[in-house]
């Protein structure tokens, strides 16, 4: 959350990048990874 820099991948490829912020608003994968594991969805 307080990188500089976050790369998201989808099968092994580059899908995005960017900061928190911006991926929050524009990334499906990232948004559903970080609020999976806000909820404690990584047990």
């Amino acid at each position: 959350m307080y990188s500089d820099r976050i790369i998201v991948m989808d099968k092994g490829r580059i899908s995005d990048m960017g900061t928190h912020d911006e991926l929050m608003a524009r990334s499906v994968i990232y948004r559903e990874v970080y609020n999976s594991q806000m909820e404690g969805g990584n047990e």
